[in-house]
């Protein structure tokens, strides 16, 4: 996982005395076309839950756009929109990123990467959970539906993350069953067994992807789980 750098100005304690717009520019020195897209507005407040990545409140992340790397910032990824959207600093506003101009991002830790052209994943943001011998990658996706209650419509977003896996020199595949591991690591039957008597007390469906974390730590060092 790459680490970013800044591409912000730093600021110092002089700076900081600066008027705010002078501060914007200076901060900004490296980032004039990181600001200058479309509003971002929040949509659904009212809705009991949200559309955005972990949290609705904005979280903090880095990106490498249109070749540099900035951060860090402050950011929602609406991932039922697909879009990545940042804070600009001292106004507040919310700016929705070019889709197309980011390359990757992190947000709370976690490290995404745009993929296309890819003869199994479809085209977008995929979190990278595992890039050792066995891949994990998890294409994060929420649904707007609406409902009615009491006469009135409202909306709530339904969570339908894929998860897919690639073993070395194989093909990536959605898992979305348990039979759907056994298909493809045939070779590691007697250890996913092993992992499933040991916690048949949590749903696979419903803890899909603590269960994908620990299954990949399995393959990857067989030798650690006998």
């Amino acid at each position: 996982m790459p680490a970013p750098d800044s591409g912000f100005a730093h600021l110092n304690r002089t700076d900081t005395l600066l008027p705010p717009a002078e501060r914007f520019k200076k901060a900004t020195a490296l980032s004039q076309y990181l600001f200058n897209g479309p509003r971002y507005h929040v949509y659904d407040r009212t809705a009991k839950t949200h559309q955005f990545y972990k949290s609705r409140n904005l979280l903090t992340g880095t990106l490498h756009y249109d070749g540099r790397d900035y951060g860090p910032l402050n950011m929602h990824f609406d991932t039922s929109l697909k879009q990545l959207v940042v804070e600009q600093p001292f106004n507040g506003y919310l700016v929705r990123l070019d889709t197309a101009k980011i390359a990757h991002f992190t947000i709370d830790g976690d490290y995404f990467r745009s993929i296309a052209d890819h003869p199994q994943l479809k085209k977008g943001f995929y979190q990278i959970i595992s890039d050792e011998k066995t891949k994990l990658y998890c294409r994060r996706s929420k649904q707007r539906i609406e409902k009615a209650e009491d006469q009135t419509l409202y909306a709530i977003f339904l969570t339908v993350d894929a998860f897919y896996m690639s073993a070395p020199g194989r093909d990536f595949v959605r898992i979305q069953k348990k039979k759907d591991l056994f298909r493809y690591f045939p070779q590691h039957k007697a250890l996913l067994r092993s992992y499933f008597r040991t916690n048949r007390s949590s749903s696979f469906k419903e803890d899909i992807e603590q269960h994908l974390r620990e299954i990949v730590k399995i393959i990857d060092h067989p030798s650690h789980h006998l």
